[in-house]
């Protein structure tokens, strides 16, 4: 269901800033949807990583300082 339903006409309503987490060499998940949303959302910011997952908990030391940064802003 998550793969089959379009809320891009709802990404300006997204009113809170946003941040994009991408890893460079995902295997699973296209860059160009991390950038399509970093460019849609009104108050996004993109951010790439190294890696080759689209798994949080897998070498979360670049994701976390990147999200307390985020957050301290």
């Amino acid at each position: 269901m998550a793969t089959g339903t379009d809320l891009r006409h709802r990404l300006p309503d997204v009113t809170a800033p946003t941040l994009v987490l991408h890893r460079r060499n995902c295997l699973n998940v296209d860059a160009g949807h991390a950038t399509y949303l970093a460019a849609n959302l009104p108050r996004a910011r993109l951010q790439t990583v190294a890696g080759t997952d689209a798994l949080w908990f897998t070498d979360t030391g670049d994701l976390l300082r990147h999200a307390v940064d985020f957050l301290a802003r």
